[in-house]
């Protein structure tokens, strides 16, 4: 019998920016601005006047002029732990709002060097108007609340056509992004769109940075993908195939038995063919993954307290079953 040991996942920062950096270029703030766009702990406070906030200003950028104090008033109730760009026209009102933040304990604070007048100059996208975009990343626990919430969506698969003809959300249309452009089903701007597919990595970055610079008001992506919605258990829509009688077991005994101890999965195959196994958490995040044909007993040691999900896979077919650790 084989006993394996699952790693410890490793956290990686969201941000890497020198702690020791205090102004970025325009070119660095677009870079931070493609790869965060949709992070909720990226915030844009515009500190100029009215007016010149009105004749153009960052997407999404909250209005807070320094010198009326609007800013000020809200420093207690901000959180800390956000990463905060400040701008203004030419810098200086944004490094003055810099220097009041940080004497107020905020350590993750920028401006951008020579203001939205360098921004502007630099050829970088910018709004006149007031409407701001919510582009997010949800788990599926947010992005099915976020869907109740909403009474007309536009929901959309981005996997292979096969694979949509056999499963997805209820009310979705498909859109393979190999053959056709996401635009295609995107047309109306002020409409909610909520997207999903294998993963995350169904629509490269550029891809989504192009649809916050068209100011789409609301677009939901689900973060981990398909499989992490059908692991929850959620509503979809599935094909049904006329079944073909193999024995009179269930399916999951026709595939392998799963037993459960306080430290360690056991997996026995009841058939002499090769089991696929994948461990997911309640997000969908794989933890670990592999192929046996005999018995074999997974370590849980090292696993935090929660719930996860363990798919088995083989030529007869596939289940999933939920782990409490």
């Amino acid at each position: 019998m084989k006993r394996l040991y699952i790693p410890i996942l490793a956290l990686c920062l969201l941000f890497s920016f020198a702690s020791k950096a205090q102004s970025l270029s325009p070119s660095q703030m677009d870079t931070l601005l493609h790869h965060h766009f949709a992070d909720s702990n990226l915030v844009i406070i515009d500190v100029c006047t009215d007016a010149i906030y009105n004749a153009g200003h960052l997407q999404n950028a909250i209005h807070r002029d320094l010198y009326l104090s609007s800013l000020t008033a809200d420093l207690d109730t901000m959180d800390k732990s956000k990463l905060y760009v400040l701008v203004c026209i030419s810098g200086v009102r944004s490094a003055s709002a810099m220097n009041t933040m940080k004497a107020k304990g905020f350590t993750r604070v920028y401006d951008i060097s020579g203001g939205f007048s360098n921004w502007k100059a630099s050829g970088f996208s910018y709004q006149t108007d007031t409407i701001h975009s919510s582009i997010r990343f949800y788990t599926e626990i947010e992005f099915k609340t976020k869907l109740a919430e909403c009474s007309k969506p536009v929901i959309i698969d981005l996997r292979a056509d096969s694979l949509f003809e056999k499963k997805h959300l209820l009310d979705a249309q498909n859109i393979d992004t190999t053959k056709t452009q996401l635009s295609s089903l995107m047309i109306d701007t002020v409409k909610s769109y909520f997207i999903y597919g294998n993963n995350t990595n169904s629509v490269d970055s550029s891809k989504l940075y192009l649809i916050y610079l068209a100011k789409y008001r609301s677009v939901n992506f689900l973060k981990s993908g398909f499989d992490s919605w059908e692991l929850a258990d959620y509503p979809i829509y599935e094909k049904v195939d006329t079944p073909t009688v193999v024995s009179p077991l269930v399916a999951s005994e026709q595939i392998a038995i799963i037993k459960q101890s306080q430290n360690a999965i056991t997996i026995i195959p009841t058939q002499n063919t090769v089991v696929s196994y994948t461990i997911y958490t309640i997000d969908g995040l794989t933890i670990l993954m592999g192929a046996i044909v005999n018995e074999t007993t997974l370590s849980t040691d090292e696993l935090v307290k929660g719930i996860y999900f363990i798919r088995i896979t083989s030529k007869l077919g596939n289940f999933s079953q939920k782990i409490l650790k």
